[in-house]
């Protein structure tokens, strides 16, 4: 992630999801972006197809963790800023992948 936000990566993110997943009694819901950070390519719009594909393998990231550990998150949202002239590639990758992230 190139220190992102002061961080190596996120995997304690991914931690605590699956902990919280496990042995919480609230609703675990994943969050991930298809988009660049909140708006900041509204002027020059940038269109990256690894958004998708990243979400594609978080998705299945987190269902063979859910088979393999016997959890269950609730969903995910999907962040998207709205440049829907490229956005929308990455968005279905996305919707599909939460459906059915195709594990086999």
């Amino acid at each position: 992630t190139a220190n992102a936000y002061g961080n190596d990566n996120f995997s304690y993110i991914e931690d605590y999801m699956v902990y919280e997943a496990k042995y919480s009694n609230r609703s675990v819901v994943y969050y991930g972006e298809t988009a660049y950070w909140v708006n900041v390519d509204i002027d020059v719009p940038l269109f990256l197809p690894l958004y998708g594909q990243r979400r594609l393998h978080d998705l299945r990231r987190i269902a063979y963790k859910e088979i393999n550990e016997g959890f269950r998150i609730q969903g995910q949202m999907n962040f998207d800023s709205g440049w829907e002239y490229g956005y929308w590639l990455s968005d279905i990758v996305t919707a599909r992948a939460s459906w059915d992230p195709i594990l086999n």
